[in-house]
């Protein structure tokens, strides 16, 4: 009998001989024995090429908000094809996209397009620079910010403040020369990084929700304390919405938590699977741009990502849509939370390649897991770290797809499957089976308990 994923296998095997480490993106090569292929999504569920159906709860780790081939995102993306991909210039659908875009928001005057969340999050450190003639930026521990040099640090593991720490080969020491890390939920640390270099801070960097770390809701009275500082010192307040933009609703943690940033960074879901992100913020910032501060893109603001940008704007709007998401994602936070709670409970965590399960303890104790290692090498690895986030899960129907969470490397184990963990994945398959993350992420294509549709 041909062993399960052996497809996958086999492509893996394939791809390792034309593409770097055998993966298009570092991090999917930390997933063992292999990375699965998939070959077709729809709605709430994703088709692997050995024919394997899975419900998908990580929406292609973000964007895919409305699920895999949405009908009206479909429609709106074959119309622009016929129509053209890039002009190379200026087009009606980036105005529309703004208006529309800076309309949900409601507190934005100007934006910029660009393609990635790591680019914007460069834009906005840019322009914070630019309009306060200052170099240095704080960002908060376990926030993820980009690959690039300048903000890839500290972001493994929840609280944790003090020097930065690069996470990359070939990263020099010099590219966080300007980067000071403070603690999320610590309004008095983040003050003693202001008073230890008083008129030097150009802005403060923060994921309003630290999604990186399992979505850890800030603190009452945090984010205004954040605006706060800034204020008092001449600093810009940054949101990085890349992960929560659109999720916490149309107006992002601004609207949520009723704290206005300077500026913003948003991606991921504004695209619905396009590359597209944009930086939102104070006009007078945002103008830097026509006075020396460069911005730049060849792909910025191409019509097919900004008619789908557009579509996903239109489909959010309608009524009851982020009313329905935030209903399924309490029940699902209070779920996981209670789950956590329960001292040597093994439970489930993300899905990238071949495993039933990744299981991990409850936080704060140590883990400990085996799996095979890749073809060709002997015995089992073994992994022992303090827990520190929860993510989202796949979960195959009938059985539990989930090997290891980014940025977490870690080693699971085969669970022998029964009758009790196949009908837990149906149980929560039927909760909504586009569910995602801890604050309400969903895909508008799912079904409730009742099987009411989103719009």
């Amino acid at each position: 009998m041909e062993p399960r994923w052996s497809s996958s296998k086999a492509l893996w095997e394939r791809a390792c001989r034309s593409i770097g480490g055998g993966v298009a993106s570092s991090v999917r090569g930390g997933v063992y024995p292999h990375q699965l292929y998939f070959e077709s999504g729809k709605g709430a569920h994703l088709v692997d090429i050995d024919g394997d159906r899975y419900i998908d709860y990580v929406l292609g780790w973000g964007p895919l908000l409305l699920g895999h081939g949405h009908p009206a995102i479909l429609e709106a993306a074959h119309a622009q094809l016929d129509r053209g991909i890039m002009f190379g210039g200026g087009n009606m659908h980036e105005v529309v996209a703004a208006e529309r875009f800076l309309g949900a928001l409601g507190w934005a005057e100007r934006l910029l397009w660009t393609n990635t969340g790591t680019e914007a999050v460069q834009i906005a450190l840019r322009l914070a620079r630019a309009h306060t003639g200052r170099d240095i930026v704080v960002k908060l521990g376990g926030g993820y910010h980009g690959w690039h040099d300048t903000v890839l640090a500290s972001y493994m593991g929840y609280g944790k403040g003090g020097e930065p720490v690069p996470h990359s080969l070939g990263q020099p020491a010099s590219s966080l020369a300007d980067l000071r890390v403070g603690l999320y939920n610590d309004l008095d640390n983040c003050a003693s990084a202001f008073e230890a270099e008083p008129g030097r801070i150009a802005a403060v960097l923060v994921d309003p929700t630290s999604s990186n770390t399992g979505s850890v809701a800030p603190e009452p009275g945090y984010l205004e304390g954040l605006r706060r500082l800034c204020d008092e010192h001449g600093a810009l307040l940054i949101f990085d919405e890349v992960v929560s933009g659109l999720r916490l609703g149309l107006s992002g943690a601004a609207g949520r938590f009723g704290v206005t940033p300077d500026l913003a960074t948003y991606g991921k879901a504004i695209g619905s699977g396009m590359a597209v992100a944009a930086v939102a913020g104070r006009g007078e910032v945002i103008d830097l741009v026509l006075q020396g501060a460069v911005h730049s893109g060849t792909f910025n603001g191409n019509p097919l990502a900004m008619t789908v940008l557009t579509a996903t704007l239109d489909v959010l709007s309608q009524p009851g849509c982020t009313t329905i998401s935030t209903r399924w994602g309490r029940p699902w936070s209070r779920g996981c939370a209670w789950r956590r709670s329960r001292p040597g409970t093994w439970w489930p965590r993300t899905i990238s390649g071949p495993r039933r399960w990744s299981l991990r303890e409850c936080p704060g104790s140590p883990v400990r897991m085996t799996t095979p290692r890749p073809t060709g090498s002997t015995g089992a690895s073994t992994s022992s770290r303090p827990c520190s986030s929860t993510a989202s899960i796949c979960c195959r129907e009938g059985g539990c797809s989930c090997p290891p969470s980014t940025p977490w490397r870690m080693w699971t184990r085969r669970r022998k499957r029964s009758p009790t963990s196949s009908t837990r994945c149906r149980r929560l398959g039927s909760r909504g089976t586009a569910t995602a993350d801890l604050l309400g992420r969903a895909a508008a294509r799912g079904f409730s308990r009742n099987r009411e549709p989103l719009p």
